[in-house]
């Protein structure tokens, strides 16, 4: 059972150490007063979102009803609503069809109030752009039964025709609307798919979700064929490099998920009557955590025949908190798996009650019986403790840790890691918003926003949902979020950091400040990106000081994006890939952690292509650090990030000469305890490493950067002084040499990738995949394990690794905890 957000939005402020509320405040926000039977908040709140570079300008409307003028369509169940729809997507010159691979421009949050929307052909979700359903009532999008088309839902368009004359910028002979690695920022949410007036021995497919970054699945319910050997699925993925989905259920069809993308969490899925409940087709790295199938055949049917580039089936797969009832095998594979590594498979507090047999190969090896609850198993390489390199291939069960209570979920059955659904705010009503945009804050992208909304949050912190309406609101300092407070973005609304302030890395200053160290409440964030202009060399996007009670601080599609789209003065004319220019150098830090909180779907991204170009030409856009976990004591759970480019290219700045073998990383996790990671992915910047290190960034003597002697680039994970660390599935990349990638078949476009300390203890990595580094994780100076000891398909698949110390508590001192201004500066 998850615990009612009712139950926890009061204590956002009641439990806070801090006592004020916003300026304009009487009383605590509570729990929501809307009435049952009140519309969901979104139909009615005012909409004044905009999408200032636009061409259009103010007359481009990012927010669109289905249901209102121009394009009214029905949802009464009778009339056909797919033109309708699609109109309400398309319409405003929108980035689709080959002539638009991506685009920030051209936003749309499109809202489908509760109906029966027929349909006869696909709704075609266009780049950026998220399908939103009544959260109180979620209206139903039914195949009509002569229903034509690839889903339901439809994520990316398969032409069909011909290579276009301008080219198709992307590794696929099969010409799309959108490179599927890089179709980035899109949503849908609370809607019922439905295809059961699709023959059943037709196929009929809700979604077809072919995405990469900064996209989710939340809160859709799939009604699908029960007939016998029907041909119906829910969520057809067949490429990509995802992506997050969760909160989903399933009745019926031949598959449940059919899928197949370099990297996805999927959480809190659940799967009833499917003949197959997940097809595993390929992957790089998934975790799964609290799946629940039931009446099922095959829980999970799982390809490993293929391992190698040309031919990449299921790499490594991690399964957390599930339950699997199927009357044939909760997990079947279909090649020998007894002897050597083929597909590596992890199992962790997995129930299979009702299962015939827990696992069995494509040979017919029984793994696992079926019923009772697994504690842990592994199917793969498994490593001796801290810095030995001795491992072997394991086919048993075998003990496993005993999580801090404080990373488990109190309110949960299954004694599962914790996990909070993304809050939508069903319980209240519009008159509980405040709009920054009714209060002064212009989010035009020319405009300094930062007084007006600075002003705007200390009015209404903690007494109303602090709604920012879409935009873009450009800031030139520091924006404080105190403790207590609850901010919707409307779509993805930008914040822009912009001038002297953020310029000069060796005094970094935070763009979004969330709570004031040492804070003790609840905080939520979903909905925004925060972004800089180049030359800001010294931002900070997030600081996040904020710790509270497990359920009370969390931040949901939250994103931070360095360059590569209008506005930033960081695409191809102003940073080509042969500049270092300091005018291209956009943060010292994506993301700093110093409190605790849950983290869903994050994407910290330092833009490798301009995503407002036509061709999405490859630019030089430069940070230092990506994610940095930073002496906090926790909880912290990252479910489903990535962290992607960050380095030290800051050549114009000198180093001290007791700094020159510093380098700079995607995720750091220094001096902290208690942090989950399930599912992080990373790659490491094009352009490494040319110019290698020492020729960084300006470095600070005590930000704890970690050595670059085993890397020679940017390291993927870094673990340093810090206990209980568990990392659920991770995919590190690296696929280039300064552009090229003929290191990626000789695997040597970097030394290694990850790096953990010898100090470090109750650190635990499962599913844990590399790519195009020669040494997969260093030990203090130990290369522990090798990419030739763990080839697993293009990458390499370490099922699990420890710390030499399994127990106890060793988290460094706070001295370098004080805030960043306060730093001393080398």
């Amino acid at each position: 059972m998850r615990r009612p957000l009712t139950a926890v939005l009061p204590l956002l402020v009641a439990a806070s150490n801090v006592a004020a509320l916003g300026s304009q405040c009487s009383s605590p926000l509570g729990g929501g007063s809307a009435a049952s039977s009140d519309p969901f908040w979104m139909k009615n709140i005012a909409r004044q979102g905009t999408s200032p570079f636009n061409p259009s300008g103010p007359s481009y409307q990012v927010y669109r009803d289905v249901t209102a003028a121009p394009y009214f369509a029905k949802g009464n169940g009778v009339d056909d609503d797919t033109d309708a729809i699609n109109r309400a997507i398309a319409d405003g010159a929108r980035c689709g069809d080959l002539n638009c691979q991506s685009s920030t421009l051209t936003p749309a949050l499109i809202y489908f109030p509760s109906g029966n929307y027929l349909i006869t052909k696909p709704i075609v979700q266009y780049y950026y752009t998220a399908l939103v359903g009544d959260a109180k009532n979620k209206p139903h999008i039914v195949a009509r039964g002569d229903f034509t088309g690839i889903a339901l839902i439809d994520a990316n368009v398969y032409t069909g025709g011909p290579i276009p004359a301008g080219g198709w910028n992307c590794p696929s002979s099969d010409p799309q609307w959108y490179c599927p690695v890089n179709n980035f920022f899109r949503s849908v949410r609370n809607l019922v798919l439905d295809t059961r007036n699709i023959p059943a021995n037709q196929f009929g497919t809700g979604i077809h979700w072919q995405v990469g970054q900064a996209t989710s699945l939340i809160g859709i319910d799939f009604l699908l064929s029960t007939a016998a050997g029907n041909s119906h699925q829910g969520v057809f993925i067949e490429n990509g490099s995802g992506g997050f989905i969760a909160d989903l259920t399933i009745s019926g069809g031949a598959f449940g998920l059919w899928v197949g993308n370099q990297q996805f969490t999927i959480q809190n899925v659940k799967i009833d009557g499917a003949d197959i409940a997940i097809s595993q087709q390929w992957n790089w790295q998934f975790t799964y955590k609290n799946i629940v199938i039931t009446n099922a055949r095959i829980g999970f049917s799982v390809n490993t025949n293929g391992q190698t580039e040309a031919n990449q089936s299921t790499g490594s797969m991690t399964i957390l908190d599930s339950s699997i009832s199927a009357n044939v095998a909760a997990i079947q594979t279909n090649t020998d798996q007894s002897s050597k590594l083929a597909g590596a498979i992890f199992l962790q507090n997995v129930n299979l009650d009702g299962s015939a047999t827990g696992f069995v190969d494509g040979a017919g090896h029984t793994f696992l019986p079926g019923g009772g609850t697994v504690n842990q198993f592994i199917l793969g390489n498994v490593y001796s403790a801290g810095n030995s390199t001795s491992h072997s291939y394991n086919t048993q069960p075998v003990p496993g840790p005993t999580l801090p209570a404080q990373l488990l979920d109190p309110t949960s059955s299954n004694n599962g890691v914790f996990f909070r659904t993304r809050p939508q705010y069903n319980n209240y009503a519009v008159d509980e918003f405040a709009s920054a945009k009714s209060n002064g804050v212009k989010c035009d992208g020319t405009t300094d926003d930062t007084e007006a909304l600075q002003s705007f949050i200390d009015k209404f912190w903690g007494c109303k949902i602090l709604y920012l309406d879409a935009g873009v609101c450009k800031v030139s300092n520091t924006i404080t979020i105190p403790t207590g407070s609850i901010v919707v973005g409307e779509f993805w609304t930008t914040i822009l950091a912009s001038g002297s302030v953020f310029n000069d890395p060796n005094s970094p200053k935070a763009v979004l400040q969330v709570g004031n160290r040492g804070d003790n409440g609840g905080v939520e964030i979903s909905d925004i990106v925060v972004s800089t202009v180049g030359g800001s060399a010294g931002a900070i996007a997030i600081e996040w000081n904020t710790n509270g009670p497990t359920g009370q601080v969390g931040a949901w599609d939250v994103h931070v994006r360095i360059g590569g789209a209008v506005g930033t003065n960081m695409q191809v004319s102003q940073c080509p890939t042969t500049t270092t220019a300091t005018s291209c150098m956009g943060a010292f830090l994506g993301l700093h952690i110093r409190g605790g909180g849950y983290f869903e779907n994050l994407w910290v991204w330092t833009a490798d292509h301009d995503l407002d170009d036509p061709g999405q030409r490859q630019i030089n856009a430069f940070s230092a650090r990506g994610v940095f976990i930073d002496h906090a004591s926790g909880p912290v759970w990252l479910a489903g990030t990535a962290s992607e480019h960050a380095a030290s290219l800051f050549s114009a700045f000198t180093l001290p000469s007791d700094l020159l073998d510093k380098v700079f990383y995607q995720y750091s996790i220094v001096g902290s305890q208690n942090v989950y990671m399930g599912m992080i992915q990373t790659e490491t910047p094009y352009y490494q490493p040319t110019p290698a290190p020492p020729n960084p960034f300006s470095a600070l003597g005590d930000w704890d950067d970690p050595s670059w002697g085993s890397s020679g680039s940017a390291w993927a994970l870094n673990i340093a002084n810090s206990s209980h660390v568990y990392g659920y599935g991770a995919g590190l990349y690296s696929f280039f040499i300064n552009y090229s990638q003929d290191c990626k078949t000789s695997v040597n476009c970097q030394k290694s990738l990850a790096l953990v300390d010898t100090d470090s203890v109750a650190v635990y990595l499962y599913g844990f995949s590399t790519i195009g580094a020669t040494t997969m994780l260093t030990v203090g100076a130990t290369d522990v394990a090798n990419h030739a000891d763990n080839v697993n398909g293009l990458q390499s698949t370490l099922s699990r690794w420890s710390s030499s110390v399994q127990a106890g508590a060793r988290v460094a001192s706070n001295a370098n905890s004080s805030s960043p201004a306060s730093r001393l500066v080398v």
